[in-house]
């Protein structure tokens, strides 16, 4: 009621854009549509002011001051993860969702409501569908799985709710058997809806990695693997038998220097500069197409690297086997200690006088 719905519109949306640079999209979608309404006297100015002046505040004292402290408009994070576009890409990633889900036999119910519609919020919520997905078009989609999509499904499905409630009440003219028809036809595309969800999720080829694009059951596997492996190295740290201070580089961060608290550089440029404005060699696993250079990793004095996108194995992997690993250009020798009944392998840039500092007091891998 009066300035309150707007006020509230605009802390939600100043909100959605310091979480996410994108969020700035949506705010863009709604300031639109909000000066059509004060175009067409819907609205008053006033209400427009109280909807525009706190996200502008909001929105532009953060920029200012990420500009101040960072030198950069946009997050770090966005310069490492979207080198260009790549609307092949993205194709792929929305054309796997509906290969999932056959989301697109839905869409002509959800167009019916955005076109039938009557009321200001039936067009704006397909406008900021549409938007997003060309942003998301133009990233190339995400790496793992659909969650890019999730932040506009809520607005799709009410807009699906709200065309199959037009299909059900259409009577033709006050024909009782077309009413009974349309009736018929909304509960059979309802059920369909659910079906075809239930079956997506249950997709035996949703649970691999195609063309780039994991799986929840891959992310779930691989988060809890990388988590494990932290608290195990947490649990040697602690005990004073590895070094609190090695210089950990990765190219899956997260759980390791969350656990180990190594000081890391994340060899795709998440928390790095420099990293995230390495030039692409091509296309490659979408927003994992950086990567950091020998040469830098050498300056930074990285101890241990990150070679196998994983470095606790039950298993000695060393064992008869290579002891280099390429590295780009170069030849990186590879290093391995038995941790009670478990290995720590990785990649080095150490001297073998720092190898020997560090690690001396295990036992090697044979």
């Amino acid at each position: 009621r009066g300035s309150a719905r707007p006020l509230a519109s605009s802390l939600l949306l100043a909100a959605a854009a310091l979480t996410r640079p994108e969020g700035n999209l949506f705010a863009l979608v709604v300031g639109l549509f909000f000066a059509g309404e004060i175009l067409l006297r819907r609205r008053r100015l006033r209400a427009g002011l109280v909807w525009a002046l706190p996200y502008l505040a909001i929105v532009a004292a953060h920029l200012l001051w990420r500009l101040a402290y960072y030198g950069e408009w946009l997050p770090n994070s966005f310069h490492a993860k979207v080198p260009g576009a790549w609307w092949e890409q993205g194709w792929r990633y929305l054309s796997l969702f509906d290969d999932d889900y056959g989301i697109l036999w839905f869409v002509p119910v959800a167009l019916l409501a955005v076109l039938a519609g009557r009321r200001y919020v039936h067009g704006l919520f397909g406008a900021l569908i549409g938007t997003y997905l060309l942003y998301v078009l133009y990233v190339g989609g995400d790496r793992f799985e659909f969650r890019f999509l999730v932040v506009v499904m809520p607005w799709f499905y009410w807009l699906l709710a709200d065309g199959l409630r037009r299909i059900a009440a259409f009577r033709g003219g006050g024909d009782g058997r077309a009413g009974l028809a349309a009736r018929a036809v909304a509960a059979a595309l309802a059920l369909a809806l659910l079906a075809t969800t239930h079956l997506g999720s249950r997709s035996a080829d949703a649970a691999g990695l195609r063309h780039g694009v994991a799986s929840i059951e891959i992310i779930r596997d691989y988060a809890k693997r990388r988590a494990e492996s932290g608290k195990f190295l947490r649990e040697w740290i602690d005990r004073g038998l590895l070094p609190r201070d090695a210089v950990l580089c990765v190219g899956g961060a997260g759980a390791l220097p969350y656990y180990t608290d190594w000081p890391t550089v994340d060899r795709r440029g998440i928390n790095d500069l420099t990293v995230a404005r390495t030039p692409i060699a091509g296309r490659g696993v979408i927003g994992h197409e950086r990567e950091a250079s020998y040469e830098y990793l050498l300056e930074r004095k990285v101890v241990i690297l990150d070679m196998f996108n994983r470095i606790v194995f039950d298993e000695n992997i060393l064992a008869g086997r290579f002891r280099v690993k390429r590295y780009g250009s170069a030849q990186v020798p590879l290093k391995g200690f038995r941790l009670g009944e478990r290995y720590l392998v990785f990649g080095t840039l150490a001297s073998e006088a720092e190898i020997r500092r560090l690690f001396g007091h295990l036992e090697p891998a044979r």
